[in-house]
């Protein structure tokens, strides 16, 4: 069941078919033979890996008591640190049948657009080895994209779901705010910016997954209008280029809506014009506060003082900030960036979803220090509004990672925006579009 789905391998299971202990030692012979081409775990936990479907866990804010606990950072790994607790949602997981069989690899302290932690292998893409998987849910992507598991935990504070989704041609979904219990990695403050929820090739894996793990949200409605989508493929914020394939990859799902009898048109919320020159101070201000937390919990783990190697030089600058400002200062930032974001609810009120490219560029290379140039401006405002959104993965060449498209829908709409991922799915067929490292 090499390639099956979450849902498949359940409904093995349940027939007889299978084991769970034959899928979970199915999934630890991926892993071994795979991992070793492309880096996508931080440790394995085969030893206590339980029966049942094989799942990675990304080596972040969830934890698992007695395990390695690192979050990219070399420092933790050297010091053979370990988890002192466990999280709800790892258990979560394993109560309703899934094997958590290893951790997936992230940046340090799971910051970053791309998965190469100093002191470790990178993670490398398995439709092109040379190229990045994004971040900071890099490993979780590429384990789900080669086959190795069906399904990975990740999480998402401004796009760690979305790029390397995009990057490595799976689907997910960031949740609405507040649906799944989250935790911030590395001791950073509770935030409804972050959204822990999984990656997988079938979209019915994560129509199964939110089920399990949040089964009061509402299922999708029954549409009795016709339904209204708007376009937007380009960089209202900045005017950044957005590469020609990025573009196409909207304009294919757009033509498609429409095809199902969709109404589309070409506009977005105006709150995005401008967005980061009225939020960048204040998301600076409000990240910088993120830091002082994160010292004290490495330097907790490690049991010392940390030393300035041990952790990327803006970390400690973004620290340096912080002292320089007040709790007034940090709750302006905070008040600043709500009633910039606060207009976007509104603008849903008359559009179903929005379509934007998930990415402004459709891979980079291993070994540059991607940002903003290669990720685009249109994940983190929807974070910062906390509405839910889903990744297409559009096949446009034979051989290639699809090309990520990220539909954003209302709050609370979750089920409806994967039940249309499912709908795209069927019409694009992206299973049978494979890296050429599972054959």
């Amino acid at each position: 069941m090499t390639w099956a789905s979450a849902v498949s391998q359940l409904a093995a299971i349940e027939a007889g078919d299978v084991s769970p202990s034959e899928l979970r030692d199915q999934g630890i012979e991926r892993c071994e033979r795979l991992d070793p081409q492309l880096g996508f775990l931080a440790t394995d936990l085969f030893d206590r890996a339980p029966s049942g479907i094989p799942m990675l866990l990304k080596d972040a804010g969830q934890e698992i008591a007695g395990t390695p606990h690192w979050v990219g950072v070399a420092a933790l790994r050297d010091a053979g640190c370990r988890s002192m607790s466990t999280t709800p949602l790892p258990e979560r997981f394993e109560h309703a049948g899934f094997s958590i069989i290893g951790k997936s690899a992230c940046p340090p302290l799971s910051n970053g657009v791309t998965t190469e932690p100093p002191g470790f292998a990178p993670t490398r893409n398995p439709w092109d080895v040379g190229m990045s998987v994004g971040g900071s849910s890099g490993g979780a992507a590429a384990a789900v994209a080669c086959g190795a598991v069906p399904i990975a935990h990740g999480s998402d504070a401004t796009g760690s779901l979305r790029f390397p989704a995009a990057l490595c041609g799976v689907a997910t979904l960031v949740p609405t705010a507040g649906t799944i219990e989250s935790v911030a990695p590395a001791g950073q403050p509770p935030s409804p910016w972050w959204r822990d929820f999984v990656l997988a090739r079938d979209a019915r894996d994560l129509e199964l997954m939110l089920g399990l793990l949040a089964p009061e949200s509402s299922p999708a409605p029954v549409v009795a209008r016709q339904r209204r989508a708007s376009v937007l493929d380009h960089d209202p914020e900045l005017g950044m280029v957005v590469e020609p394939e990025c573009r196409q990859a909207v304009r294919t799902v757009a033509a498609l809506l429409e095809d199902l009898g969709w109404v589309v048109d070409e506009r977005w919320p105006p709150a995005l014009d401008s967005l980061w020159q009225r939020v960048g101070a204040a998301l600076g201000v409000v990240s910088d506060a993120t830091r002082p937390p994160v010292f004290e919990w490495v330097a907790g783990r490690l049991g010392r003082r940390l030393t300035e190697d041990e952790l990327p030089a803006e970390v400690f600058a973004a620290a340096a900030r912080d002292a320089g400002r007040s709790t007034e200062d940090r709750s302006k930032a905070g008040a600043t960036i709500e009633a910039v974001v606060a207009p976007i609810a509104d603008w849903f009120r008359e559009v179903d979803v929005l379509i934007t490219p998930a990415t402004f560029q459709a891979g980079w290379p291993l070994g540059i220090e991607p940002g903003v140039t290669q990720c685009g401006t249109l994940a983190a405002p929807f974070s910062l509004s906390g509405h839910p959104s889903v990744v297409v993965p559009v096949p446009l060449t034979p051989g290639r990672a699809p090309v990520g498209v990220q539909i954003v829908g209302r709050h609370g709409s979750d089920g409806a925006l994967l039940r249309l991922l499912i709908e795209l799915q069927d019409c694009f067929d992206w299973l049978a579009h494979r890296p050429d490292i599972f054959a």
